[in-house]
């Protein structure tokens, strides 16, 4: 199968299992809201925050290289996975000693340590879960991973109505939780043993140092964008209380729904552009392109039409006192449509060996958001949170396009992209004049505002999608 193929196979298999698992997730929260009330969904949101900070410990970086490894010589794959498998396992497990132990100095009552310890075992198996989808990436068989988060989600969902059914309280359905995380793992490693290969104790000092020492910079750049995206909570509970997290996370939870988007995309790229990065130059700048303009083009009118119906999809969605999230919603779409695009210079840096960099540039983003938290949400709140993220991103994205401009040359910027951004400009103009209609309505309008202008303004023409037809075949 051609490059451009696996990329679009990988891209449509894992696209829609994240579109039902998001679905699926987002009526799990729905439920949670209802469920917990503001003050149990704010401790459940702050106890995930709190534990997910420590999500890179559990794999110090080594799934990204692995990843890599695997896609530049398949051959490979069972030594490599062999070697650090028990390495892996001893981060992990020690990660979950470290998060408890925290725990028992910082959180306030026995409820909230009690959370995160359920929580811990949840991300210990999720990571577990994880390095088997490594294999799966790095062989570029994604309907793997597709099927094991489709699994999860259905079960973590009615293991949900059943402890609500049941009237369990929030430490209960914590621990079902991470009983589906058990679940995924187990299937997760079922299919690498049955469908890639089987995997023993192959205990290397050598070679483990030098890999560690490799995935180092991917270690810092996973743990400071789960920093980016999670420091807004914990300081949020710092200054406030839990019921202040749990409205702020109601639009939070929205924005991250469709993070998948660009996840799906730097999954499916990521091995792919390793691959040919010292092969197929040509390729590999072509590929970069499109994907860019693309990721342009979804951001740009999520971005406008999330910022502009906020409270009304608040409105809808959850109860009367989560109304405040919509304040949340409206900055966070600006942060995602920054992410959209940054995870495909992210994904190109990562392919070429530039990780380093991306580590040095989003430490100093890190600084800077966590300090724009401290200054603002004090004084401003949630609107303080919400600012302080989108302006730290939004750094983070003009220093990632600097680096990624001397590998990808002149295939980073065309007329088109001019073009996307008039169109969606004209999309929410329009929009903007109706908002105030049926919901529904507004985004259908909106939607083929924006097809139309896409077409009046020749971003895309037909002798360009026939274009991206053949880049496919090839």
């Amino acid at each position: 199968m051609s490059v451009g193929k696996r990329i679009v196979k990988n891209t449509s298999v894992l696209a829609t299992s994240h579109v039902l698992s998001k679905i699926l997730y987002l009526v799990l929260i729905l439920i949670l809201t209802r469920y917990l009330g503001t003050d149990g969904f704010g401790l459940y949101s702050f106890a995930l925050a709190y534990t997910m900070l420590f999500m890179p410990l559990t794999h110090m970086g080594m799934n990204s290289l692995l990843i890599r490894e695997i896609a530049r010589n398949r051959d490979q794959g069972q030594d490599v996975f062999s070697a650090i498998w028990p390495v892996f396992l001893s981060f992990s497990l020690l990660t979950m000693v470290v998060v408890n132990a925290l725990a028992l100095i910082i959180s306030e009552t026995n409820q909230e340590r009690t959370v995160i310890g359920a929580l811990s075992i949840f991300l210990v198996f999720d990571s577990w879960s994880r390095f088997c989808f490594a294999v799966f990436r790095g062989h570029e068989r994604l309907e793997y991973e597709a099927v094991v988060n489709i699994a999860e989600r259905v079960l973590i969902f009615f293991l949900t109505l059943f402890a609500w059914w049941q009237g369990y309280d929030i430490v209960l359905l914590m621990f079902l939780f991470a009983a589906a995380q058990v679940f995924k793992t187990g299937l997760g490693l079922f299919w690498v043993r049955r469908h890639f290969f089987h995997f023993s104790v192959r205990w290397d000092s050598q070679f483990v140092g030098k890999f560690l020492r490799e995935s180092f910079p991917f270690l810092l750049f996973s743990m400071f964008g789960i920093l980016s995206i999670r420091i807004d909570l914990i300081m949020l509970k710092y200054f406030f209380s839990d019921e202040i997290v749990g409205i702020y996370n109601t639009g939070r939870r929205i924005a991250e729904s469709l993070y998948f988007v660009p996840e799906v995309l730097y999954s499916a790229l990521f091995p792919a552009l390793s691959a040919l990065y010292f092969s197929e130059r040509k390729k590999f700048n072509a590929i970069f392109q499109q994907s860019f303009q693309l990721m342009f083009a979804i951001a740009l009118p999520i971005t406008i039409s999330l910022s502009m119906l906020a409270p009304a999809i608040i409105a809808l969605l959850f109860e009367p006192a989560f109304f405040e999230g919509h304040i949340a919603l409206s900055w966070l779409a600006i942060n995602l449509g920054i992410l959209f695009v940054k995870h495909i210079c992210v994904a190109t840096l990562g392919a070429v060996g530039k990780q380093r960099e991306v580590a040095r540039v989003m430490f100093l983003t890190v600084i800077l958001n966590i300090m724009l938290n401290y200054m603002l949400i004090p004084q401003y709140g949630i609107t303080g949170a919400g600012v302080a993220t989108v302006i730290a991103e939004t750094i983070t994205f003009i220093l990632i396009l600097l680096l990624t401009r001397p590998v990808v040359g002149q295939a980073m910027f065309s007329k088109r992209l001019l073009r996307i951004a008039l169109a969606a400009i004209a999309m929410g103009v329009s929009m903007f004049y109706i908002r105030d209609w049926n919901l529904f309505v507004v985004v259908v309008l909106g939607s083929i505002m924006y097809l139309v202008c896409l077409i009046m303004f020749k971003a895309f023409t037909v002798r360009q999608l026939l274009d991206l037809k053949q880049w496919i075949g090839r």
